[in-house]
């Protein structure tokens, strides 16, 4: 991020994780700008669905700007919201324009949760997370190697052959190598 190649998404979804850390309630928000273009950025509710437009602030990576929803500036900034998610829940705006968007997302006039059951959520982790732990094990999945150097040579080269193998295989792709 620091040379500037992250997408707005992927700020977005940093700084969401980070505000998550100071345990706000952070949402990242995936719509469009006021130019119709699709856009990123993060919500931070102060007083979670009782928040008032007062109480809603959004984040935007991409301007490097913090705008209060009650701010006329926001009405410029974004169009529409399409869904609204963190690390727990996801929603589906269904309001049309940000103008008619309430942070309340009990209201059912403009939001629509996703069902997130326990199988679909953990596909979704990168990381395997410990049950007793209370935040996610960011230590990258281990390979265990021999340490013969040819034989790890090869060892190394057959799984990640298998794994780019099953990769091309999923977009229906054939793979073949050279031996």
């Amino acid at each position: 991020w620091a040379k500037g190649r992250a997408t707005a998404e992927e700020k977005a979804l940093l700084l969401c994780s980070l505000l998550l850390g100071f345990s706000l309630d952070a949402w990242c928000c995936l719509g469009t700008d006021a130019s119709g273009l699709p856009h990123a950025w993060v919500v931070v509710r102060s007083r979670g669905n009782s928040s008032k437009p007062v109480d809603v602030v959004c984040w935007d990576p991409r301007a490097g700007q913090r705008l209060s929803v009650d701010d006329a500036r926001y009405l410029s900034t974004y169009s529409s919201i399409d869904t609204f998610f963190n690390d727990h829940q996801l929603f589906v705006c269904h309001a049309g324009a940000v103008a008619r968007t309430s942070f309340d997302l009990t209201d059912t006039r403009c939001w629509l949760a996703v069902p997130l059951d326990t199988e679909s959520s953990e596909g979704l982790r990168l990381y395997p997370a410990r049950q007793s732990a209370p935040f996610a094990d960011l230590r990258p999945r281990k390979w265990t190697l021999p340490l013969e150097e040819e034989v790890m040579e090869e060892t190394i080269e057959r799984r990640m052959a298998g794994i780019v193998r099953s990769h091309r295989e999923a977009a229906g792709l054939s793979t073949r190598f050279d031996d």
